[in-house]
């Protein structure tokens, strides 16, 4: 069984349904403010549902979250807070949110999990 072309034609027209990413030391890494930016949202509202998540379990901690601060640019005195998060971690925290890019993110989450398991008859021969 091979790859089936109308799969290739969904994923590869799809929008991008994640915000910016980047690599760190061989990892993949998503800002908490480029997510704010790509769902539309405030960067304080995306920090206190990071920090919601972190009060549940202190185990994402390090391991799907980790917190940069550095002296704001403009405000002396006031530190800026960001959140680095791995792949599962940005999933863990888009999953919670609402409205329509949250909504594509999900549905396109669902379709890859579907399309990987059509996948795994492959992984197999």
């Amino acid at each position: 069984m091979g790859w089936r072309t109308a799969d290739l034609i969904l994923l590869s027209s799809r929008p991008a349904v994640t915000p910016m990413l980047h690599i760190k030391d061989g990892a993949v890494y998503a800002n908490s403010r480029d997510v704010a930016k790509y769902f539309e949202k405030r960067h304080d509202n995306v920090l206190r549902d990071i920090d919601e998540l972190l009060q549940h379990s202190s185990d994402l901690s390090g391991v799907y979250f980790s917190t940069n601060s550095k002296p704001h640019p403009l405000i002396k005195g006031r530190m800026d807070r960001t959140f680095e998060m791995t792949r599962d971690g940005f999933s863990l925290l888009a999953m919670g949110f609402t409205g329509p890019k949250a909504l594509r993110f999900k549905i396109a989450y669902i379709e890859a999990y579907s399309f990987g398991q059509r996948l795994s008859p492959l992984r197999r021969s």
